[in-house]
This record gives structure tokens, C-alpha cells and sequence, in this order.
């Protein structure tokens, strides 16, 4: 298994860079959206598509994939209906949504492993990540859907700044300007079902986000935090995949969001003006 990781090691790199990148990318807009919750919510939705789509199809990637998006669409239909319908808060509706869905994943992998429904190996690949196990087809896959979410977001970033930095501005200037949220929460599902077999359900939601915070210490620029974002997602996915694959014991969702998260509270303490450090050195030379 080691041996066959390492005929294709260039290409899942290149394949990990890119998700890195993605994830990192959207996770900017979905921070400056405030729906970093979400993220995490729909990560977890998908586990119960996943586990479905394991019983009936064993463990074709392309049904395990689509079994996650159809779960994690379900879990954002169902945040969108009751947001529409009720007056519940945004973190209190997504906690909701996060606890049953993940909750209804875990008894249905409990009922899986009991009745020997799927292999055990797949599901800790899915809810940890392992890229020892990753295909050809799955880099393909990585690759193909960093270039989609990329690109996709490269052509709406008017509209998306727009909606992002002034509401009531974009429901005046921006028509169907709904649709863009619509399509920002599509593209991160995108992004969330493609790097399960990488990054793993349970921390997928660490390397979204984490990127954006460390890098929006760095600079106030969208540009810049954006780029900034990229760097530090990619070379923490490169990082953690490197590291599992030559300590398999080591499940590569973890390795990547300790990565990612280090690197955001360096960044948090000593990033130039916003960091703490920097601003108790500016309060002491003031006063």
C-alpha cells in the first residue's frame, strides 16, 4: 500500500496543493459571510450520504461522493427552509442541523460495522482521511473540482464582494442577488464532498476556515488575504498528506488541521498590528 502511495506521490501532492487551495479560498468567503458554522455543519451532514451510499454501492468513490452531496444538500435545504420559517438564530439552527445529521451518521455506521454493511477501513478513511488510500481517480477528482469551485468563484467575485461587505447595497445593485448565496454554499458542499477521502468529515471544517484567520491577521486587502489564505491551506494539506503517508498511523485530517491551526495561532499572536503581541508591545510603548 506504501508502495503504490509513492509510484503516484507527485501527482496526489499536486492533487492536495490544489484541494489546499479551494478550501481555502471559499473558506475566505464563507468567514467574511459569517457562515463558518456552516462549514462545519455541512461536513458533517454528509456523513449519513456517505454511509448509505457505502451499503448499497460498497466503495465506489464517484456513489460515496455523491451520497455526501445529496446528504450535506438535504442538511442546507433543511437550514434554508426552517431559516426562512422560524426566527431561530443562524449558530443555533446550524448546531441543530450539525448534531442530528451527524448523529444519524454515527447509528447508521454503528448498524454498518454490526451488520458488516461496509468495511470499517473505508469509514475511518472518510471520517479521518488517509491519503495512503487515495486513487488516481480521486486526484482527478480533486483536481477537477479545485479548478470548477475556483473558477466559478473567479467569475461571480464582483457579485460576491458585493453581497459580502453590503447587504442592502447588493439586494439594490445585484440581481438574483440570493442566488450567489446559493451558489457560494453549492460550491463549498463541492469542496466538502471532493476532500472527504483527504482531509476526512470530522476536521474538514478546520482547514476551510483556519486559512482565512490566519491570513486575515496579515493584511486588511481582500487580494491579499485571499492569496495569503491559498498559501497557508495548500502547504498545510502538502504538509499533513506528506506526514500520513510515511506514518500511516497517523490519519492525515488531524496532521492537516493541527498544521493549519498552528499556523493561524502564530498568526493570531504575532501577526504585525492585529496580533496580540504586537498590540500589547504598541499599548506598553504608548503608555
Amino acid at each position: 500500500m506504501q508502495k503504490d502511495f509513492m509510484i503516484h506521490t507527485w501527482p496526489i501532492y499536486i492533487g492536495a496543493f490544489l484541494f489546499g487551495i479551494t478550501a481555502s479560498v471559499i473558506g475566505v468567503f464563507i468567514i467574511l459571510r459569517r457562515l463558518s458554522l456552516m462549514t462545519d455543519a455541512l461536513s458533517h451532514a454528509t456523513l449519513p450520504g456517505i454511509v448509505i451510499a457505502l451499503w448499497v454501492c460498497k466503495n465506489n468513490p464517484f456513489f460515496l461522493i455523491a451520497g455526501g452531496m445529496l446528504s450535506g444538500s438535504l442538511g442546507g435545504i433543511l437550514f434554508l427552509y426552517v431559516q426562512q420559517k422560524t426566527k431561530l438564530k443562524v449558530d443555533t439552527l446550524l448546531g441543530v442541523i450539525l448534531s442530528v445529521f451527524f448523529g444519524a451518521g454515527l447509528v447508521l455506521t454503528s448498524l454498518a460495522q454490526k451488520y458488516s454493511l461496509s468495511d470499517h477501513g473505508i469509514l475511518m478513511r472518510l471520517l479521518l482521511g488517509n491519503p495512503v488510500l487515495i486513487t488516481m481517480y480521486d486526484v482527478y477528482s480533486l483536481c477537477f473540482v479545485g479548478v470548477v469551485v475556483l473558477g466559478t468563484l473567479w467569475i461571480i467575485k464582483r457579485q460576491l464582494f458585493v453581497l459580502l461587505f453590503d447587504k442592502q447595497y447588493a439586494h439594490i445593485t445585484v440581481p438574483y442577488y440570493t442566488m450567489y448565496d446559493t451558489m457560494l454554499l453549492c460550491l463549498l458542499l463541492m469542496t466538502i464532498a471532493i476532500g472527504l477521502p483527504l482531509v476526512g468529515v470530522i476536521l474538514m471544517s478546520t482547514l476551510v476556515i483556519a486559512p482565512g484567520i490566519a491570513a486575515r491577521q496579515w493584511s486588511s486587502n481582500i487580494s491579499t488575504i485571499i492569496a495569503l489564505a491559498a498559501v497557508i491551506g495548500g502547504t498545510s494539506c502538502v504538509a499533513g498528506t506528506n506526514v500520513s503517508a510515511h506514518y500511516t498511523h497517523m490519519p492525515a485530517g488531524p496532521v492537516i488541521s493541527i498544521i493549519a491551526i498552528s499556523i493561524a495561532l502564530c498568526s493570531i499572536i504575532g501577526a504585525p498590528h492585529r496580533g496580540i503581541w504586537w498590540q500589547k508591545r504598541k499599548n506598553h510603548v504608548t503608555s
